[in-house]
């Protein structure tokens, strides 16, 4: 337990930093004079390396021990997305950025699979704890950034202020882990190449990546919708950090469901029912204003994380001799593609239309979510192809 403890609070601090990106909408904009579409553009480059580096990362973690990736993916994005801080030309801020979210894609692929071995019962429990930290970490960092920038200190002291609690939490979660765990037996076997999980066997897998990625489009597409729709209403910053917290925290109480009704061979069922119930309040958001928008936007963050540590469990299950991959293909490159072109769509559609405009974008990527989820394989099916 003491390991996984500090799983998730490395996992805390690396999704911090990645969730303050989308919570510096407001300054970026302002600092650089840009419209809602440019932002939207620049955000979603600066994540690139985000879903890039993950799946091939994952791929090289299969093969290589680097387990130090677990605490040096979590220091270089603290600093290079803190850098973000600093008065200076837009093109330095972007590359800061990028080379933090480099940091964010070396750290996932191994520690999530680090998280499953670590599991001897309950694998979708022990990888629940790890995805809360995250989640966790996501709904801290917006909030706290926001308090940083709105904070009437110099840009030195805002940097430190966003550097130090990272660094601190670092250095705690390293010496509670310890030594990196030898390789388990399976990392030692024949492994798949990810070519080999294209046909046969392993094809249901890109069912998977295929829903996560619909997820993850529709959570990014109303995390970048929140500072649209308040800047629209007259509210700053704060009020940015605390309904992207609330959002995002939101989504660790969904993972903790997850990770309490999951059990190997219920994944198809638990997954349609937990998208079923996200499209109630997706479909009545337009309607909200105020409270009653962030309290339903909560609910749809409950429900769209129930799935996640299930259909991670259900990948790695599937390809189990390329787990890294695995992970890196779910989290990395799902969470790449919605991070890279989901902000670009908000601002698109705020600027030619109204900050209301991307809810029902997001209503439309939860209907596609959950058609994916239908055309899976048959459970019984699913247990049979299991590695």
């Amino acid at each position: 337990m003491r390991r996984i403890s500090a799983l998730a609070i490395l996992h805390f601090v690396i999704d911090s930093y990645a969730l303050m990106i989308p919570a510096l909408w407001l300054p970026i904009k302002q600092r650089y004079d840009l419209s809602a579409t440019e932002i939207g553009m620049i955000l979603g480059l600066c994540t690139l390396p985000f879903g890039l580096c993950q799946p091939l990362w994952g791929m090289l973690s299969d093969r290589v021990n680097v387990g130090r990736l677990l605490s040096f993916g979590p220091v270089v994005a603290v600093l290079g997305i803190s850098m973000v801080m600093l008065q200076q030309p837009l093109l330095p801020s972007v590359l800061f950025i990028m080379i933090g979210c480099c940091g964010v894609g070396f750290f996932h692929p191994e520690a999530g699979i680090t998280a499953t071995r670590l599991g001897r019962t309950g694998m979708s429990r022990t990888l629940g704890v790890f995805l809360v930290g995250g989640f966790l970490g996501q709904a801290v960092g917006p909030l706290w950034i926001s308090y940083v920038v709105e904070s009437e200190t110099s840009v030195t002291t805002q940097t430190i202020l966003a550097i130090a609690p990272g660094l601190v939490l670092i250095v705690v979660g390293v010496v509670m882990f310890g030594r990196p765990i030898e390789r388990h037996t399976r990392d030692s076997d024949g492994q798949v190449s990810w070519l080999q999980a294209l046909a046969g066997r392993h094809w249901p897998v890109w069912l998977l990546i295929a829903m996560n990625t619909m997820r993850f489009f529709c959570v990014y597409v109303l995390l970048y919708t929140i500072p649209p729709y308040l800047v629209a209403a007259g509210h700053g910053q704060i009020m940015i950090g605390k309904w992207q917290s609330i959002f995002n925290g939101s989504q660790a109480f969904g993972l903790l469901l997850g990770g309490m009704t999951a059990a190997v061979g219920r994944e198809r069922i638990i997954c349609a029912g937990s998208t079923a119930l996200s499209l109630i309040p997706l479909l009545l958001l337009p309607i909200f204003e105020g409270t009653s928008m962030i309290i339903c936007l909560a609910f749809i963050g409950v429900g769209m994380a129930w799935t996640t540590a299930i259909v991670i469990q259900l990948g790695q299950g599937l390809v189990s001799q390329a787990g890294r991959w695995m992970t890196g293909m779910l989290i990395g490159f799902a969470s790449g593609i919605s991070t890279l072109t989901g902000p670009w769509l908000v601002g698109t559609l705020v600027d030619n239309f109204s900050a209301r405009t991307p809810l029902y974008w997001a209503t439309g990527f939860a209907v596609a979510m959950l058609v994916t989820v239908l055309v899976l394989p048959s459970q019984k099916r699913l247990n049979a192809l299991r590695g």
